[in-house]
């Protein structure tokens, strides 16, 4: 009789996303000055040493890219700012960000409700008087 076989089965462009998202949460934690547990650090070095080990028979599968606002607010080469941020670096009041933002004189998204604001659009505009 066979061996019993544990664990998962996964592709190697699930492996990639995994790794995406354990990079994502750990900026994320560095924000805060915070840092992955020690059982996720071991899995993300598992998931990364596994990489060179799978089948790559799935290759041509793209890998996930990051586009979504929540990305673009944790990835430091399109920081992101809520409005609160945005208000204080600009010397404003919040719902002075948001009219603007509203006028289409600020640039920024909606995502859930809130405003995202590109944080080089807010370090470009000079604070108001």
């Amino acid at each position: 009789m066979p061996e019993a076989v544990t664990g998962v089965l996964i592709s190697s462009a699930e492996v990639e996303q995994l790794v995406s998202i354990i990079d994502l949460v750990e900026r994320m934690a560095r924000q805060r000055n915070h840092r992955l547990g020690p059982e996720t650090a071991a899995l993300r070095a598992k998931l990364t040493a596994a990489r060179g080990v799978l089948d790559d028979a799935d290759a041509t599968t793209p890998r996930p890219r990051g586009i979504s606002v929540l990305d673009r607010v944790y990835d430091p080469e399109e920081a992101m700012v809520d409005v609160e941020e945005a208000a204080r670096l600009m010397g404003m009041t919040p719902n002075g960000v948001r009219a603007a933002l509203r006028r289409g004189a600020l640039e920024g998204s909606k995502h859930a409700g809130s405003w995202y604001i590109p944080r080089t659009a807010v370090l470009d505009r000079k604070p108001t008087t």
